[in-house]
């Protein structure tokens, strides 16, 4: 399970390097509000992740192990490691409305129907899309 978590820091530590590359440099705030929304944060210490993106020789610093070595760590991860543990769901009697609100307010893409603890069903901005158009 170490590797695993190691190759989570990493993948965490490339993800805030592209993030930052993209802001063009950012600061420790831009990187903050990015980090907490990802699945890293439950999982790796954003303090460790931000030191490591700030010791990297420079933005366009490539895998120290080349795409192999990538793969490798890669195949060490398990779904544990990064899924989302937060999760957001409706009751069966939700309206529109309610779904549309709670997507944006909790910024994901998709919502799993819940009654008294049992998964019914998923709904998505999508499926709200369809609603919209027909």
């Amino acid at each position: 399970m170490a590797s695993s978590r190691n190759a989570l820091f990493d993948l965490a530590v490339n993800r805030a390097a592209e993030v930052a590359s993209r802001l063009g440099g950012a600061s420790r705030r831009d990187l903050e509000v990015w980090y907490l929304k990802t699945r890293f944060a439950s999982r790796v210490p954003f303090d460790a992740v931000l030191d490591a993106v700030r010791r990297r020789p420079s933005p366009d610093a490539h895998w120290e192990g080349g795409p192999e070595d990538f793969q490798d760590r890669l195949s060490q991860l398990t779904v544990a490691d990064f899924m989302a543990r937060g999760v957001v769901s409706v009751g069966p009697d939700a309206s529109a409305r309610e779904v549309a609100e709670t997507l944006l307010k909790h910024r994901v893409h998709r919502l799993f129907v819940v009654e008294k603890g049992v998964l019914r069903g998923v709904i998505s901005a999508f499926d709200l899309l369809q609603l919209v158009r027909d």
